[in-house]
């Protein structure tokens, strides 16, 4: 009998300069991958994205583009010397092949829908997140659970807009989360064996 193999979070990030990826341009991605409690952090990944065009201004992405150069991200962009979209590519499905070999990814983080269809669309890794679990921890969801319930999610939510803030933030709230449930199930602060 095959040893099932363990389960983790994908958690994934994309910094663009447009909501929809025929809009804008792809500038940062970035991935970490935890145990389902996020007690562990097995591997991360940081990736600047310099597409062969340049970066595209217009009304869809004039906003991102201000947020991005005030943060310094459109600066390191185009201080890279070459653009590098397949080098990113393939870097990202090797990370995903080395990561998935030995566990089943379930992708993570705020808007996770929106971050692979960025990467779909400017990457080409239809095939490489095929391979990625369907069940998503999209942090949206918990979050809106938070504002059904009268308690204000976005509160201190503010990030540089950069993919290490938006990664270290959704999975420090996602580890608060789950201390909440854990006391609400009356576990106490989760050290007892699992």
């Amino acid at each position: 009998m095959e040893d099932k193999k363990a389960e983790r979070l994908l958690w994934i990030d994309v910094e663009t300069t447009a909501i929809d990826p025929a809009d804008g341009d792809l500038l940062e991605v970035g991935m970490a991958l935890t145990d389902m409690r996020v007690k562990t952090v097995y591997g991360s990944g940081h990736w600047l994205v310099k597409e062969n065009h340049g970066i595209t201004i217009n009304a869809d992405t004039i906003t991102a583009i201000g947020m991005h150069w005030k943060n310094n991200l459109i600066k390191e962009v185009c201080a890279l010397e070459a653009c590098n979209g397949l080098a990113v590519s393939k870097e990202i499905r090797e990370t995903i092949d080395e990561w998935s070999r030995n566990a089943v990814l379930h992708p993570a983080g705020t808007n996770v829908d929106f971050d692979l269809r960025w990467l779909c669309a400017k990457l080409g890794l239809h095939i490489t997140f095929g391979r990625l679990s369907h069940r998503k921890l999209d942090l949206t969801a918990l979050r809106l659970l938070d504002a059904a319930t009268g308690l204000d999610p976005y509160e201190s939510h503010a990030t540089a807009h950069r993919v290490r803030d938006c990664l270290n933030r959704d999975i420090e709230e996602y580890r608060e989360y789950l201390r909440r449930w854990r006391e609400t199930a009356g576990e106490g602060d989760g050290n007892a064996a699992s």
